[in-house]
């Protein structure tokens, strides 16, 4: 299939990791995407498929636009809030002041591109090079920013959407804009809205490119090379004029030709007189013809491997928790004695989100999940949306042209609650029908108990929701965990002798109470006992998204921009709000004794 897929791509992950998957899902090597987004920027990024990657290099310019957030007062080593904290200062309180630094960028100018960029030099990345704790000179880039908008101001943070030329650093921009000001200034968050004429309104993510490829309806979200190379206008060679054209020479222009109104260097689609697509050439009109940029060569007949042989199992595997555990155990022990691969199949939402029902009851993100199979040992995850194709997908369809076809499925191992395609048809009795007819084995693993009552999500999630954390943790196999980096907040917490780390939470997460835990936090390889408050802080702030803010004991050290896993053990109190700062403060005070006495007695 060649074309142009526009991706919507995810906090986290790399544009080389976005490829590699894309090239798993859609079994093609020949992918690439139109420009470098940061690991933690989201946003659009468009990625050529087959043929059509040899239009990157025409596809590529073209104006961006971004959404980011310019946080002032903090200056880092990555001009970013990941990177290590360089400088703290105070923030101008003038926001007509600071209005007129950001407009001040406008227009054409010279930037200097930062160390942690995929610019190369001497063949090297700049990033690679930083990496080694090396800088070496850079020379400016000329770039231009047409236009700033402010969309939000709420000082030290200014939310911006940028409309620059290709190769232009936002988190440079954020840099110089509070050198400027005097004050420093980072990149808190980007969101890339537009690139190359391509708009993130229109972008999927990936967990939809495996519905769409597993339903067969990838095409309606693939823009087909026909229409990329539609951008050019057509050059239809004459009869003779074919075999020079096919073989990538220059093809001589005669006068009164459709080129004769075209600016030099036009770019234009070249046809084979019998219409087939040669590829895409350049006007050269001082010497009256046309010269190659892109050959798009004969249609190539891809021939897929067979997949290796593999246990599968289907479900949602939310938590992971010990019933989930158990299923993979077995899928494990098969796969080692019968020489197999392992596949788990989960879907990213649940079916209810497609009614717009879906709340906020995840007791894990897909991050967390992905992470705690792997570790158990499974090779292969395949995290599909759920979508109405998906939904009416008959069971057998399902079974044929997904688990037998595409996965290899010799094994399968589920629970006693199975149930996939339409009508949830697909459940242990149909998979026992079938096993004989396609050659599979099928294997149910019972229920885990605990207690004399059934692990499950909703369970666990039941626990959760009225603080018993011990509980969960026991169901879970595990702590309850959250994880996120290290972002800044407002630092009331030094001014009364509680300095913490702060944590922004995923949206989509199931959280216990809100109020003080007794939490151990992993920094860089390192545990620490503390005590956080889960909430929105209601004596210092209103209205804010839940966050978890840990005082951590027994250290003093910096953790901004580092990626933090807190568990949280035991539920101490209720959140609540105080008259006053000085009654916070003693509270705390008793909160920090509670908390120890709960580490002493081990728990």
């Amino acid at each position: 299939m060649d074309g142009l897929l526009i991706i919507n791509k995810e906090k986290g992950f790399t544009s080389f990791d976005v490829v590699a998957k894309l090239r798993g899902i859609l079994g093609e090597k020949k992918i690439g995407h139109l420009g470098t987004l940061d690991p933690e920027a989201e946003g659009v990024l468009p990625v050529c498929v087959g043929k059509a990657t040899r239009l990157t290099p025409l596809l590529s310019g073209g104006e961006k636009v971004y959404r980011a957030t310019l946080l002032l007062g903090i200056t880092t080593d990555t001009q970013d809030t990941t990177g290590r904290l360089l400088r703290r200062s105070d923030v101008p309180d003038d926001k007509e002041t600071v209005l007129t630094v950001i407009r001040s960028f406008v227009g054409e100018q010279n930037q200097l591109p930062p160390m942690v960029s995929a610019k190369k030099v001497d063949g090297k990345k700049l990033v690679d090079m930083a990496r080694q704790g090396k800088e070496i000179e850079r020379k400016p880039a000329r770039i231009t920013i047409r236009k700033i908008e402010i969309l939000r101001m709420n000082l030290p943070r200014a939310e911006l959407r940028i409309f620059c030329s290709s190769g232009t650093y936002i988190r440079t921009l954020c840099h110089d804009i509070g050198e400027k000001l005097g004050c420093g200034g980072c990149m808190e968050s980007l969101v890339r809205e537009e690139a190359s004429g391509f708009s993130v309104k229109d972008a999927v993510y990936t967990d939809e490119v495996t519905s769409l490829a597993l339903t067969g309806t990838l095409p309606d979200k693939m823009i087909p090379l026909p229409v990329l190379l539609g951008r050019y206008p057509s050059f239809i060679c004459r009869p003779e004029a074919d075999s020079a054209a096919i073989n990538g020479n220059p093809i001589k222009i005669h006068q009164g030709s459709l080129t004769g109104r075209a600016a030099d260097d036009t770019l234009f689609h070249v046809l084979t007189s019998d219409s087939r697509s040669v590829g895409i050439f350049a006007l050269d009109k001082r010497r009256s013809r046309l010269s190659p940029q892109v050959m798009l060569g004969p249609s190539e007949e891809k021939k897929n491997a067979p997949p290796r042989g593999s246990v599968v199992s289907i479900g949602k595997f939310d938590g992971v928790h010990l019933g989930h555990q158990a299923i993979v155990k077995e899928m494990l022990r098969q796969a080692e004695a019968e020489k197999l691969g392992t596949v788990l199949f989960s879907f990213t939402n649940p079916p209810e989100s497609l009614t717009g029902n879906r709340k906020a009851d995840l007791i894990c993100t897909a991050d967390q999940k992905r992470l705690l199979l792997k570790d158990l040992g499974i090779r292969k995850i395949v995290e599909a949306r759920f979508t109405d194709a998906m939904r009416n997908m008959p069971a057998e369809t399902f079974l044929k042209d997904v688990l037998i076809s595409r996965f290899g499925m010799k094994r399968i191992v589920v629970g006693p609650d199975c149930s996939f395609g339409k009508g949830r048809e697909g459940n242990v009795e149909f998979l026992q029908s079938h096993a004989a007819e396609f050659g599979y084995t099928l294997t149910v693993v019972e229920k885990v108990r605990m207690d004399g009552e059934i692990i499950s999500s909703s369970r666990i999630k039941s626990l959760l929701e009225e603080g018993r954390m011990e509980e969960a943790a026991r169901c879970l196999g595990r702590p309850f965990t959250v994880s996120g980096r290290v972002v800044y907040g407002r630092h009331l917490g030094e001014t009364i002798g509680f300095p913490t780390i702060n944590l922004s939470l995923q949206r989509q997460l199931v959280l216990p109470p809100f109020g003080v835990y007794a939490v151990r936090c992993e920094l860089d390889g390192t545990r620490y006992q503390g005590m956080g408050n889960l909430g929105v802080k209601p004596t210092v702030e209103k209205d804010a998204h839940p966050s978890l803010e840990v005082h951590l004991f027994d250290t003093d050290a910096c953790f901004y921009g580092l990626p933090c896993r807190a568990e949280l053990l035991h539920y101490v109190r209720p959140e609540q709000a105080f008259e006053n700062l000085e009654s916070l403060k003693k509270q705390l005070a008793a909160d920090k004794i509670t908390v120890k006495n709960c580490f002493e007695g081990a728990l």
